[in-house]
């Protein structure tokens, strides 16, 4: 069944900046999202690569756009112990309304399908971290330890873009999972 949504907010983490910028306008390229700090198609290594290549050389970026729902961010606020919890403070690219049940598509799903517009293809569940607890902190002042357990499972998926293009604040969107055979 395809689920229909829109977009209510988008956000850059811009090199060098602690927090994200909300945008009117996302594009989206091969390179992750322009004007991210991702963006690219190589990257510098960085520790979490250490067993997969030596220290040093540049590696292939693979491109993930975050993509949550609206709706579960009051789970993960009240978890935290906050009021609320603004599209952005995750460190989300894409916030949309409509898809309840966003972190759990099947693999390889296209969360976001747009007509003329991007396509984004997900690789699955973006797992909380405490990097990913930093924007939280620097917003709410919380502790980056606790976002982790109170985002499990809420805090969207991560994707790769399918079809370049741009996303806008209000664009509707249609979430069109891959039919599983069984």
């Amino acid at each position: 069944m395809t689920a229909h949504a829109f977009v209510v907010d988008l956000h850059v983490l811009p090199p060098g900046d602690p927090a994200p910028e909300p945008i009117e306008r996302l594009h989206l390229d091969r390179g992750d999202p322009v004007g991210d700090r991702h963006h690219g198609l190589t990257m510098p290594w960085y520790t979490r690569q250490r067993r997969k290549h030596p220290r040093g050389p540049q590696i292939r970026n693979n491109p993930q756009p975050s993509v949550v729902d609206v709706g579960g961010l009051p789970a993960i606020a009240q978890k935290l112990g906050l009021a609320k919890l603004a599209p952005g403070a995750l460190a989300d690219n894409i916030c949309l309304s409509g898809v309840d049940e966003l972190t759990a598509p099947t693999p390889m799903s296209r969360p976001l399908f747009c007509d003329d517009d991007p396509v984004v293809v997900t690789d699955g569940e973006n797992p909380p971290s405490t990097v990913a607890g930093a924007p939280v902190r620097g917003r709410y002042a919380t502790a980056p330890e606790s976002f982790p357990k109170a985002a499990m499972h809420l805090r969207g998926v991560t994707g790769g873009v399918e079809r370049p293009g741009v996303l806008t604040v209000r664009m509707p969107v249609r979430v069109v999972p891959t039919r599983t055979t069984g």
